[in-house]
């Protein structure tokens, strides 16, 4: 995993979801990213001492937010402003950590389809 600067140009859009605000933004690499199907995917990572820099990081739940184009098969970037270096990390798809009940988001809509976020799930 490597660290990058936080933006506000992502690919995907999850707008303003309580649950996102208590977790951290990762970008995910293209080919686990799907062409968007991982977007609002938690994740668990786990990072060791192997790697570069002076700021390993604990385990955490985190959620897709953007791709990461450069990265290999495998690979995040976590977005953190204060990160440096790249470390050894192990990552998997968990169940989102939330008590919160679904909740349905519409995003818009035109003549051929309508766009609805399903969240808290």
């Amino acid at each position: 995993g490597t660290y990058y600067t936080p933006s506000t140009s992502v690919k995907c859009t999850l707008g303003d979801a309580p649950l996102f605000s208590q977790l951290r933004p990762v970008a995910i690499n293209a080919v686990d990213f799907e062409d968007s199907i991982s977007c609002g995917m938690c994740i668990e990572v786990t990072g060791s001492s192997d790697g570069s820099g002076s700021d390993p990081f604990p385990t955490f739940v985190g959620y897709t937010v953007d791709i990461c184009p450069e990265c290999p098969k495998g690979d995040i970037d976590l977005q953190q402003s204060n990160g440096d270096g790249r470390w050894s990390i192990e990552w998997k798809a968990v169940e989102c950590p939330t008590n919160l009940p679904v909740d349905y988001y519409y995003q818009g809509s035109n003549d051929y389809y309508a766009k609805i976020q399903i969240r808290n799930h």
